[in-house]
């Protein structure tokens, strides 16, 4: 198919190795554009608690008046004040790894 859109995106919650071998869920979320591919997880050692951080950090950012008419969703604030700060927000009690691949 010659119209196939070449950037896509996936996401998935499963149980997650740490440091200190603690009992932990991560959300991976999967992003390719290009050659450029992103993998994104957010470790945390309860799945509620994440998934509500990361549910009030765009909430906030919303009522902040910060994130722009239409967005939707927070990876559309990629690189932006408002991005930063619900990455920032959502790791409370957690942390982020990125992994980054250029083909």
């Amino acid at each position: 198919n010659k119209n196939k859109n070449k950037n896509s995106s996936s996401n998935n919650i499963y149980n997650a190795n740490t440091n200190n071998n603690d009992d932990a869920i991560a959300m991976r979320v999967d992003l390719r554009a290009g050659k450029r591919s992103v993998t994104a997880e957010l470790v945390h050692p309860d799945l509620e608690d994440c998934v509500g951080l990361a549910t009030s950090a765009f909430a906030w950012e919303l009522l902040r008046g910060t994130v722009p008419t239409g967005v939707r969703y927070a990876c559309e604030l990629a690189g932006t004040e408002a991005g930063e700060q619900i990455l920032e927000n959502a790791k409370r009690g957690g942390e982020w790894r990125f992994k980054i691949t250029d083909s």
